[in-house]
């Protein structure tokens, strides 16, 4: 399979599990979370200069870290991030599990 298709999967099955987060965060939040979860995922690196290069922008690499750093560095995010995540798998978890 070509890069770029399996680029576009991704892009899409991160586009969906983001669909969680929807209700609490903004669309530049929301844009944010799918850019770092793929930067991450394509990247397989969890520096910012690694993620900014996965995500191929037309602008400046450092333009690029420096905005994903300005969001990163918001209080409250990773809370926020945590508690979707934890009510999201809740509903999937039963006495049985």
């Amino acid at each position: 399979m070509q890069v770029a298709k399996v680029a576009e999967k991704l892009r899409v099955q991160i586009e969906q599990f983001a669909g969680i987060f929807y209700p609490r965060f903004s669309k530049p939040k929301l844009r944010f979370i799918e850019q770092m979860l793929f930067g991450i995922a394509a990247s397989q690196d969890c520096k910012l200069s690694q993620i900014s290069r996965a995500l191929q922008e037309t602008i400046s690499l450092k333009k690029t870290e420096e905005r994903l750093s300005h969001h990163l560095g918001e209080p409250e995010l990773g809370a926020q991030v945590q508690e979707q995540v934890v009510a999201h798998a809740a509903r999937r978890i039963s006495n049985e599990t």
